[in-house]
């Protein structure tokens, strides 16, 4: 109906025309009786009617609002006045009466209608496309978690070789995929592993893919013009906007904390962010080449003006902005400087984006994309108010201890808790102190563990660092000059328990043997996998192995209590070679004398120092085997065990079941021999946690052994990481 002289002096579709003929009622009666004889859909008619109402109401600037009941009176007035159009008359001079339909014209515009909705259907089905991809890779995940039921057919040699090279094997030799490396020297970047590194190229050739095929173009078109120019850019624009929406639940789905596929998967946090993040930039960049499309089509044009005055562009252009910023400073550099201020904008910019993008497409259709989004986005802020509601007491008051610089240990009052804690699992911790406004946003998770002499509190070690750490640590010296030590505590909030719902605590079999490895803090996750082994009722034949590397005696000071409870309770002394086993190494043999704070006088009153006199008086040289076992190839050992010297230590004596084994200042474990000492007899578990290159080393040399032994007994690999 456009084409005629409604009064108008245009056949555009830009503001100021709609809103002179919306003020026209032979043409508002006109489109009713087009709906009316074309349709005899009830809804379709008023889905159509309201559409146009619409139209009218924002191109108008809110003149014009009219119900559908308003254009069942325009109809019912116009059918009295019809008149067949005059292709001549009717476009030279002003319509002064409703116009019945020239059903050869509307052939043309149906026909041309039809063409660009075959577009639209084709790539809302490209869309879904991509997200059945992924529901793909879950399935196949679903299948190898389960794989000793599912494929039982498989021996187990096979299944070694496909973890070895395939699954938990690194993308390039000699690289590691938790180790950050710099792009250009600037730019952190994390290489994903091999089958993630499959899983994320699969996904970007059918991104490239669907964008570009399946472009039928009918010319001329009634809507598009005869520019072939003009056409494509309309339908890139299309599709790469349709695209775009499409992943937004695949992308919140990767992303939040409670994400519902964690039940279905064995996926760590890391691979979880490592697809989100995948999405998002597809994502971002259809959505960036929908926004430049479509604005080089309007310029092109001529009427770019006209369309900016409109609601939706305003919101894309709010979107697109916002989607920016996200990116921006989602980038590790901007969160490893700024983390406080990464979780606050990135938790405000994400809320902002979905109202943008809901009034962005409100007119146009796609609601349902906007909506599961916010029912992810809500589920998963629910979750995380019920998590916090079944962990007890609000605020919880938790004791403090600090050793040195490095070591802050939390001790968290278990009442009111209401679930049980597995080992694999752990929780996400908010600090009101020192800056609550600003503590209170952030939330970081902690593995937890029953300190053997607290059983009512969970426990908790916080490594200082930067950021929050960092302040909680000086909140604690500004306390404890008010205080006594046994009475330092800081307000926190916890958020109940996180960690995969298919995890390892749930095949921890009795008549496996394990191997556990820790550097560091890492022996806070390690630590429960331990307990929960040694309280099965386990064969003689199998082996427990736990291996604790770290720098210096004074971590033994904040673990002292957990080591001795070990070593008190399960360790048999009178077996040459008993079910467990713990084996430290310490890769700085600093002078005990001058252990303390480090960056104080020595003369400085350290924290918890009493326990300095028990580690001073424990050591002395261990067996050659021993020395040879941990040969750093490079550096000799010098080697030392605890003895029985009075001490708070004293029960610990030098024996087969437990062993410290220290290295020169310069040298390292050689963590290949580490491995190799454990020889397969049986279904033998890796279990590790560690800094990031600790754990791709420990990892990459557990998959060459496979390799190398090729046996049929299942040789697993398990990692505890944060890191992201």
């Amino acid at each position: 109906m456009k084409q005629f002289d409604w009064g108008c002096n245009s056949t555009g579709n830009g503001a100021t025309q709609y809103t002179c003929r919306c003020g026209n009622v032979d043409w508002l009666g006109s489109i009713a009786n087009c709906i009316y004889s074309e349709s005899a859909d009830v809804e379709e008619r008023n889905h159509a009617l309201k559409h146009v109402g619409t139209r009218c109401y924002t191109k108008s600037k809110k003149v014009y609002d009219y119900s559908v009941l308003d254009f069942v009176q325009f109809y019912e007035n116009a059918t009295d006045f019809l008149q067949y159009p005059n292709s001549t008359r009717d476009i030279e001079e002003q319509v002064m009466h409703p116009l019945d339909v020239n059903q050869t014209d509307f052939k043309f515009y149906s026909d041309s209608f039809q063409n660009v909705m075959d577009h639209v259907n084709k790539t809302q089905w490209f869309g879904w496309g991509l997200n059945f991809y992924w529901v793909l890779v879950i399935v196949i995940s679903f299948v190898y978690n389960y794989h000793k039921v599912l494929l039982r057919f498989i021996p187990s040699k096979q299944w070694n070789r496909i973890k070895g090279s395939v699954v938990q094997s690194t993308l390039f030799k000699n690289h590691d995929y938790n180790t950050i490396y710099y792009l250009a020297d600037l730019i952190p970047i994390m290489l994903p592993s091999t089958i993630e590194f499959a899983a994320i190229s699969v996904f970007w050739i059918l991104v490239i893919i669907f964008s570009i095929v399946g472009y039928n173009m009918m010319l001329p078109n009634a809507y598009l013009g005869s520019s072939k120019f003009f056409y494509l850019l309309d339908f890139i624009s299309y599709r790469t906007c349709i695209m775009s929406f499409s992943l937004l639940p695949s992308m919140y789905l990767m992303g939040i904390r409670n994400t519902p596929l964690s039940y279905v998967v064995s996926w760590s946090r890391r691979t979880f962010i490592s697809f989100h993040k995948t999405i998002a930039m597809a994502m971002s960049l259809l959505a960036f080449i929908h926004s430049c499309v479509w604005t080089a089509y309007t310029v092109k044009e001529g009427d770019y003006d006209m369309w900016a005055v409109d609601a939706y562009w305003k919101w894309g252009i709010v979107s697109m902005v916002l989607l920016g910023l996200i990116l921006l400073t989602s980038l590790k550099w901007f969160r490893r400087v700024m983390y406080d201020f990464f979780l606050i904008l990135h938790h405000v910019f994400s809320i902002v984006f979905i109202v943008a993008i809901y009034y962005h497409v409100n007119t146009l259709g796609w609601l349902g994309w906007c909506y599961s989004i916010i029912a992810i986005y809500s589920w998963d802020k629910l979750l995380r108010i019920f998590k916090i509601s079944i962990s007890g007491k609000l605020i919880k008051k938790s004791k403090i201890e600090y050793f040195d610089e490095s070591i802050i240990k939390l001790s968290i009052p278990k009442e009111g808790m209401k679930f049980n804690f597995m080992p694999g699992q752990y929780t996400f911790l908010y600090f009101l102190k020192p800056y609550p406004l600003l503590n209170g946003w952030q939330s970081h998770p902690f593995s937890l563990y029953m300190d053997p002499l607290k059983p009512n509190c969970m426990t908790a070690i916080i490594k200082v660092k930067k950021g929050i750490t960092k302040k909680i640590y000086e909140h604690v010296l500004r306390q404890s000059m008010k205080v006594s030590n046994d009475q330092l505590e800081i307000p926190l909030v916890m958020e109940g328990v996180y960690g995969n719902s298919i995890s390892l605590s749930a095949r921890l079999n009795p008549i496996h043997d394990y191997v556990l490895v820790a550097s560091g803090i890492g022996i806070t996750s390690i630590y429960p996998y331990v307990l929960e082994l040694l309280n099965q009722k386990r064969s003689s034949q199998t082996r427990i192995r736990l291996f604790w590397v770290v720098r210096d005696l004074n971590e033994l000071l904040w673990f002292q209590n957990e080591l001795k409870f070990l070593y008190e309770n399960y360790c048999d002394t009178n077996q040459p070679d008993p079910i467990f086993r713990i084996e430290l190494i310490v890769t700085r043999n600093l002078n005990l004398e001058n252990l303390g704070l480090s960056g104080k006088e020595k003369n400085t009153p350290t924290p918890n120092s009493s326990s300095l006199t028990s580690v001073r008086d424990c050591v002395h040289e261990t067996d050659q085997e021993e020395r040879k076992m941990l040969d750093d190839q490079e550096l000799p050992l010098e080697e030392k065990v605890l003895d029985n010297h009075s001490s708070k230590f004293t029960s610990f004596k030098n024996n087969s079941c437990f062993k410290i084994s220290m290295l020169p200042i310069g040298s390292r474990p050689c963590l290949n021999k580490l491995i190799r000492i454990n020889k397969i007899k049986n279904t033998t578990h890796f279990i590790v946690c560690g800094p990031c290159k600790f754990s791709d080393s420990i990892r990459s040399m557990v998959n060459l052994y496979r390799l190398e032994l090729d046996c049929n007994y299942d040789i697993e690999y398990h990692e505890e990481s944060f890191e992201w």
